[in-house]
């Protein structure tokens, strides 16, 4: 039947190789036209699936291009915040120095006055020799002035104290008393025991 078929294909070619009007030739034609129709729907439905996906593929890639520009955008933000914070504590440990700098100088300035206030009082003393081995400090002055002077214990003297000597008399010696480290010193002068 096959082959019948064929031979009827073949006959309804003319000469020159066109096919004539035959119900075999509008069944092949009619069947094109309407596979034609079909592979085109199927195509655009292909196509716009294919549209579909692109757009799809672009928002997921612009999303993804989006997320990553967040994430840059944060880490860049955690960056300058960690940068910040780092200042900040470098800041106060800077502040803290300062201040210390700062009571360490005043504490100095306290110092060094006690110190030349010292100075200036100690240079209106004079080391004087009361007895043989025994030695104070005088007020020099007073001395100058005429006026009975008064003595600083030589010990707490160089201890940065100032201790006046109180005169006492023991056993006929006259003795000048230290109140705050108890020295006595002898004066070489002698008053009647007894008395």
């Amino acid at each position: 039947m096959i082959v019948a078929l064929h031979r009827a294909a073949r006959a309804e070619l003319d000469g020159s190789g066109n096919v004539v009007d035959s119900p075999f030739r509008f069944a092949t034609t009619r069947g094109r036209n309407l596979m034609d129709v079909l592979s085109i729907g199927t195509a655009l439905a292909a196509f716009k699936t294919a549209v579909d996906l692109a757009r799809t593929a672009v928002e997921v890639r612009d999303e993804k291009k989006l997320a990553l520009a967040l994430q840059e955008i944060q880490d860049k933000l955690l960056s300058v915040t960690i940068a910040a914070t780092d200042v900040a504590e470098k800041n106060a440990a800077l502040v803290q120095e300062l201040a210390t700098t700062r009571q360490e100088k005043l504490e100095l300035h306290e110092r060094l006055t006690k110190l030349e206030r010292r100075q200036s009082e100690e240079a209106e003393y004079e080391l004087t020799e009361l007895a043989p081995g025994h030695w104070v400090y005088v007020h020099a002055p007073s001395v100058k002035e005429g006026k009975r002077p008064h003595y600083l214990c030589s010990t707490c003297f160089k201890q940065g104290k100032q201790a006046i000597l109180k005169e006492q008399a023991r056993f006929g010696v006259v003795e000048l008393g230290c109140p705050l480290c108890k020295n006595e010193y002898d004066t070489g002068r002698r008053v009647p025991f007894g008395m």
